[in-house]
């Protein structure tokens, strides 16, 4: 019987298989690339999940190595960047929040623009039926 796998004319059955290290140290460069990517359509926990798994398969590639192999310094360097971005992203968008909710004037603009764009009155957005002691605003 002919096996094509055990046929000693196979050229691919000596080639080197990849170690563990390499898979992970690119892996965690992917993972860094898409938390950069993430950072302004989906951010907050895509890019901090993404983030964070790319240092953490970044520093388990280095197992047998005297120093990281340069695709997982790659994937840390991209996480890190990616990080930084989504918590900027994240400081705008909650000191933008704060300004809004905290002067009369911006207030006023933002419930004008929920009007025209959607077409939702802010009473009823900004409702809060479990808040008693408001009167059911917020």
């Amino acid at each position: 019987m002919n096996n094509e796998y055990i046929n000693p004319s196979n050229i691919y059955s000596e080639q080197p298989q990849p170690e563990a290290a390499k898979k992970l140290a690119s892996t965690a460069g992917v993972l860094g690339a898409v938390s950069i990517l993430t950072c302004f359509v989906l951010p907050v926990v895509i890019p901090a999940v993404t983030g964070g798994m790319a240092i953490i398969l970044a520093c388990l590639s280095k197992a047998k190595h005297k120093r990281m192999l340069p695709s997982a310094r790659r994937g840390v360097m991209l996480a890190v960047i990616g990080l930084c971005i989504n918590g900027a992203v994240c400081g705008f968008s909650a000191s933008a929040a704060y300004r809004i909710y905290k002067d009369p004037a911006a207030m006023r603009q933002f419930c004008e623009q929920l009007k025209d764009n959607y077409g939702i009155d802010a009473d009823e957005f900004l409702y809060d039926p479990w808040s008693e002691s408001s009167g059911g605003t917020l």
